[in-house]
């Protein structure tokens, strides 16, 4: 990596966040030599600083973080948008003038992507926007549709001021060209996957039935994750077929309801948050793994079921097509057939050797996602 520090601007960053922002840590992290500023959201319990490795930590905005995906207000959540670009534009201003840096880089397009627009323009530096899916699809239309009016034009000029962009999956891609300018250079980086060592549990040690077929789920448990649709399929499939469901959120309560109406409560096992390395022995005693979202910018949680060997059965909405090849590693359904996921859940039940083969692939496939492969990839795009 060339001399230099790096600016970097995510309003959500570990602990507070998703996916989005534990997987552009991930990045970050495996990039060597790496060192810098990075401007994120103030959250109640953390600092406003804190030294991480080579990293300083500052924490800006409203004391509060809202995420409008389990909040009522949608109103809130933007307030607290507008007052994190506002404070990060502040911050990085003094930041710009106290040190240089090689590369402002923006982790979504909004709100950190105008920040680094207007640092850039400010300090003449260069800048990189890192497109995830919720810079595309709006979390509020649970992923359905593009931004319209303000959010549109903000999206578009953080993406076309950029002198570098990246896209976590090739599907978040074409959607970024599709609504704001197909000729987008867009570099296609998946953030990486942390995959240990597992310590395998037998089906007893995990609590199942040695009969018993076991989908597994990780993930928020939240609306376009699709659980609801999978419930519905797991009551139509036989007595043995169960699905544990490994994370929480705000559909807990719901799919509970679902399952007990449906008269499945028994099939329906939830775990709750679970340690990286509890949570990987409870998949190595699974039998395949389920995604049934309405989107999916990339699904990590995919790759690591792959590192613990279970085929996947997932619908073809999103960046989960950059990683599961149909009859290779898993199957593929269409979002809300009920008829059609059970056709695959059993076809993976009854023929053993299609599912011995999947497993035995998918760990190599895993791979290519670790930290050191994508972290290659992300330095050549940046030109770093």
């Amino acid at each position: 990596m060339k001399s230099g520090r790096l600016l970097v601007i995510s309003h959500e960053f570990p602990p507070v966040g998703g996916g989005g922002s534990s997987g552009f840590r991930d990045q970050l992290d495996a990039l060597p030599g790496a060192e810098g500023d990075i401007i994120t959201s103030l959250a109640e319990g953390l600092p406003a600083f804190e030294q991480r490795g080579a990293f300083r930590i500052h924490r800006v905005g409203l004391s509060k973080k809202i995420n409008y995906e389990t909040s009522g207000s949608r109103a809130a959540s933007w307030l607290v948008f507008a007052a994190f670009t506002l404070a990060a534009l502040g911050k990085g201003f003094v930041l710009c003038l106290r040190s240089e840096y090689s590369l402002v880089i923006a982790n979504y397009a909004i709100p950190a992507g105008l920040v680094s627009l207007l640092l850039g323009k400010l300090f003449s530096l260069k800048t990189a926007v890192n497109i995830i899916e919720a810079d595309i699809l709006d979390p509020g239309s649970e992923c359905r549709e593009p931004y319209r009016g303000p959010l549109r034009l903000a999206v578009m000029a953080a993406l076309r001021g950029a002198d570098k962009l990246t896209a976590i999956s090739s599907h978040i891609r074409g959607l970024a060209r599709l609504h704001y300018g197909a000729s987008l250079e867009i570099d296609v980086v998946p953030f990486p996957a942390s995959l240990p060592e597992i310590s395998p549990l037998s089906r007893a040690e995990a609590g199942f039935g040695e009969k018993d077929f076991v989908l597994a789920f990780t993930g928020r448990l939240v609306k376009r994750k699709g659980l609801a649709f999978a419930v519905r399929s797991l009551a139509a499939l036989g007595p043995d077929v169960k699905l544990v469901i490994i994370g929480d959120g705000p559909e807990k309560g719901p799919l509970s309801a679902l399952a007990a109406q449906l008269g499945i409560s028994g099939r329906l096992i939830f775990k709750g948050f679970l340690g990286e390395s509890e949570k990987f022995s409870i998949l190595s005693a699974c039998d395949a793994f389920l995604v049934p979202s309405l989107h999916e910018g990339l699904c990590l949680a995919a790759v690591e079921a792959m590192h613990a060997g279970l085929p996947v059965i997932t619908t073809r909405n999103g960046g989960i097509t950059d990683i599961v090849e149909e009859g290779v590693n898993g199957l593929f359904t269409d979002y809300g057939d009920v008829e059609a996921l059970n056709e695959k859940v059993r076809r993976l039940k009854e023929d053993a050797g299609l599912r011995a083969r999947i497993s035995a692939a998918n760990p190599a496939k895993a791979a290519g996602f670790l930290p050191r492969k994508t972290a290659a990839s992300y330095l050549e795009a940046l030109g770093l």
